[in-house]
């Protein structure tokens, strides 16, 4: 006969795991007991005894437990019962419900950090040896349990950092993994000394005699202007120059090359103001496609147009505060939750006697909801919906996110 365990991981993923076991652990076992388990190629992590049984899985290939823990269980059939009910009612996986209601301490794993704590010598006289040799060993740094097991020569080094922990030797943290990497540019500071005009005259001179030089600080100079920085990916688009001929600006102490770390979020924000910005500077544009087309006179199309703009701008600060919503349910036990989510393709059909207005206004929204869109101006004003597609594209809207759809309805 073959025997299973179904255990709670301290993990975001819905349900049990299953693993094997031998007909002693079975017979020792209970429901709440913690065991040592592997979890993918090498993580070890501590779960919780969630049922016993005979049932093979027949999804995946089961693996035995690593060892048990306790004597007796840990938490009571009534304490995983509750959290059944809470994974139910709030939508959570029940490891997530398990890690915040079982102190960090029982629940060891590999990547767990082991840090000494300060005791007297009356304490440390009463180690063991390999407790004491581990105590030792922390003195040069906190340790992980794989370094422990190492130190050791055991597979199984937890039991012992268990007995540590409890009575007061070491403690247990986890170390951080930075998830989110802020991106690094490649700028170049221009020296202050150079700003002057009679200043970047000697400069020049100095460089007579290296043309490749001077012509690189020119552009830089002239691309700079009053900015903080220029970024070396824009200048390679307007000048062809090697890293050699721009070290040599630095040695020579024209320029400083840096590296700086630019945040996601500001970036964002940075293309949010630069589409506003955009539809700004193309309102004579769009005000004479309006005037042409639909007849207004200039000073009403360019009203349209700068309201355009109001509306890119309000939608893009919407999409900050597109929050979900939780209500009472019928049943007394019960929760409704709501979630905003993107609905896909959006089909924009534009009329004629607003078409700058009510194309901002369904473009906007629909980007502000996270859908693409596919616009369709009406046949007599074609020309300012299309130049509003263009300047979506330039601000930097990915390719096939607005989209235009224009001709012959019949044929369409």
């Amino acid at each position: 006969m073959n025997y299973y365990v179904d255990v709670i991981l301290p993990l975001p993923l819905k349900g049990t795991f299953t693993y094997e076991l031998s007909q002693d652990e079975f017979n020792k076992l209970e429901i709440g007991f913690r065991v040592a388990v592997s979890f993918g190629k090498r993580k070890i992590y501590t779960g919780i005894v969630n049922e016993l049984h005979n049932n093979k899985p027949e999804s995946y290939e089961t693996k035995p437990i690593e060892f048990i823990y306790d004597d007796k269980s840990l938490v009571s059939q009534n304490q995983i019962d509750f959290w059944n009910w809470l994974s139910r009612y709030y939508f959570v996986p029940i490891g997530d419900v398990m890690k915040a209601a079982v102190p960090s301490t029982f629940l060891l794993e590999s990547d767990s950090l082991i840090i000494k704590k300060e005791i007297s010598d009356d304490v440390a006289n009463k180690m063991s040896d390999e407790e004491y040799l581990i105590y030792d060993a922390l003195d040069f740094q906190n340790l992980k349990l794989n370094d422990i097991s190492e130190i050791l020569n055991k597979k199984n080094p937890y039991p012992i950092i268990q007995k540590m922990i409890l009575n007061g030797y070491v403690e247990l943290n986890y170390e951080l993994k930075e998830k989110y990497r802020p991106k690094l540019l490649n700028v170049i500071f221009l020296e202050s000394r150079l700003i002057d005009e009679i200043n970047i005259k000697d400069s020049l001179d100095l460089l007579k005699s290296s043309p490749k030089q001077k012509e690189l600080l020119l552009s830089i100079i002239s691309m700079i202007q009053s900015k903080e920085y220029l970024v070396i990916k824009d200048l390679k688009k307007t000048i062809k120059f090697s890293n050699t001929t721009l070290k040599s600006l630095e040695k020579k102490g024209f320029i400083t090359i840096k590296k700086i770390k630019i945040d996601r979020n500001h970036i964002t924000e940075v293309n949010i103001d630069s589409s506003n910005s955009l539809t700004r500077l193309q309102k004579d544009v769009l005000s004479k496609w309006l005037t042409l087309e639909v007849g207004k006179p200039l000073k009403e199309s360019m009203g349209e147009v700068i309201g355009a703009a109001d509306i890119f701008e309000w939608s893009s600060e919407e999409a900050k505060r597109i929050y979900g919503e939780t209500l009472q349910g019928r049943l007394a036990d019960t929760r409704i939750h709501v979630y905003y989510q993107p609905v896909g393709v959006v089909a924009a059909l534009v009329p004629w006697n607003f078409p700058i207005t009510l194309a901002s206004r369904k473009i906007s929204t629909a980007l502000s909801a996270g859908c693409s869109v596919i616009v369709k101006p009406d046949v007599i004003t074609p020309g300012a919906v299309m130049e509003l597609v263009n300047i979506c594209n330039e601000a930097g809207v990915p390719p096939g996110v607005v989209n235009l759809l224009s001709g012959d309805p019949p044929f369409i």
